[in-house]
């Protein structure tokens, strides 16, 4: 009995090491392939409303308004706000580029933004 056990504890601790491995590379992979990005109130648009997606962004500082365009008009629904004491880094254009669609939102710098990028390409490889 207890050998069997200790060949089973052997087993789960092999997987566990082995999963540890996979995402170690996956994140190695990530992160090799992000790039810096900048933005300011005067630089424009981050992403327009209906254009393609060339990259994934995540937005590390800064305040970005998230709208849509309407009879064009742009109506401004959500800000999202990042500063050095959040733990979580917001994303931008994720779920379009996964899925290949255009962009839904339109996403536009409210002050100093700074963000690393991963470009489409590299996103979906490494995925």
């Amino acid at each position: 009995m207890k050998n069997g056990a200790k060949k089973s504890t052997n087993a789960i601790k092999s997987s566990i090491d082995s999963n540890e491995v996979k995402h170690r590379d996956f994140l190695v992979q990530f992160v090799k392939k992000l790039e810096p990005r900048y933005w300011d109130e005067s630089s424009g648009m981050i992403q327009d409303q209906y254009e393609e997606i060339f990259e994934v962004i995540f937005i590390t500082k800064g305040s970005v308004g998230v709208g849509y365009r309407l009879f064009n008009e742009i109506f401004y629904g959500m800000r999202i706000v990042m500063q050095a004491n959040k733990k979580i880094i917001s994303p931008i254009n994720d779920y379009s580029c996964i899925n290949n669609k255009c962009s839904e939102f339109l996403y536009q710098p409210i002050d100093k933004i700074e963000a690393y990028g991963i470009r489409k390409e590299n996103f979906n490889e490494i995925l």
